[in-house]
């Protein structure tokens, strides 16, 4: 049976898209594909990929397109991956993988990885199957124990209007900025930070801001803590809404 809930959330974590091999997995049938194709609540991507309910998709979005177009057996490489992880300022539209097997797809820039480099390109895919991209340590110890104290994921570095946001539940307009993730080094960062939260707020997104030493120090603490900040903000969201 097909669940409408469950693939909301799918592309919530994979920044806005979904393969059509992920929607079968979800009991959609060929046919239900296509109809919410042509009636546009799916966009197409990539052949395969589609965004749900997005006509523009973020870099992050694009980029996990990318990757779901070859069925996860690829990794973003190159120019991409140095913007993903910080080491290049500038994106560029055209995203770069590195396939262990044949595939072309127009728009995506493909790198063969020669044997036996391969074998441990697909060994290491092996390892890579949450749709969250990481860049810091950080990010890793605060999804892992989000998630055991059974607490839905975040969509990461997340654009929501003119923001990019670290973490944010979507549903509960709930967000969490973490000071460390980035670099800021001045008082015109400091000022624009403070800035930032009073516009989210007035846009009504609940923020709060967290170290990245603190994550690194107390993560599971930290996790309880939004945990319970997450069903403060449901009740509140519910007493609005009746």
């Amino acid at each position: 049976m097909r669940s409408h809930s469950r693939l909301a959330d799918l592309a919530e974590q994979q920044y806005g898209v979904v393969s059509y091999r992920q929607m079968r997995e979800l009991g959609f049938s060929k046919g239900h594909v296509y109809r919410a194709h042509e009636a546009d609540r799916l966009r197409r991507v990539y052949r395969g990929v589609y965004a749900v309910g997005h006509s523009e998709l973020p870099p992050h979005g694009r980029c996990r397109a990318a990757l779901l177009a070859f069925n996860d057996e690829a990794v973003l490489s190159h120019h991409s991956a140095g913007w993903l992880w910080g080491l290049l300022p500038s994106w560029r539209e055209e995203i770069d993988v590195t396939l262990a097997g044949k595939g072309r797809r127009q728009g995506i820039r493909i790198h063969r990885a020669r044997v036996p480099g391969a074998t441990q390109l697909k060994q290491a895919l092996a390892l890579y199957r949450k749709p969250i991209f990481d860049r810091a340590r950080s990010e890793l110890l605060f999804l892992d124990a989000i998630e055991k104290e059974g607490e839905r994921l975040p969509v990461l570095n997340l654009w929501v209007g003119k923001w990019e946001i670290d973490a944010y539940w979507e549903a509960e307009r709930f967000a969490v900025e973490v000071d460390g993730w980035e670099t800021h080094g001045s008082r015109e960062a400091f000022e624009n930070d403070l800035l930032r939260q009073e516009e989210m707020k007035l846009a009504g997104i609940d923020c709060i801001r967290i170290s990245a030493r603190r994550i690194e120090a107390e993560p599971q603490r930290v996790a309880k803590r939004i945990r319970t900040l997450l069903a403060q903000r449901r009740t509140t969201l519910q007493r609005t809404t009746s």
